[in-house]
């Protein structure tokens, strides 16, 4: 047989062997949720995002007023 293709089908072996090794990881289970997460609920859109929003006033007071001229 010649040496080149002996060489080759090692090598060939070798990296098989080493890409099945790698590509059979058992599965993981999720983590279970904690009580505290269980109660959030977060949504991804709506009217603002709250990076944005201010504190809600109940009882607004007049601002700054321009005169008119």
């Amino acid at each position: 047989m010649n040496l080149c293709l002996v060489r080759f089908a090692f090598i060939f072996a070798i990296a098989a062997a080493i890409g099945m090794g790698f590509g059979l990881h058992p599965a993981l289970a999720e983590p279970e949720e904690s009580d505290e997460e269980a109660e959030v609920q977060v949504l991804s859109y709506g009217p603002i995002h709250e990076a944005f929003a201010e504190t809600v006033v109940y009882d607004p007071q007049p601002g700054a007023m321009a005169p008119k001229e």
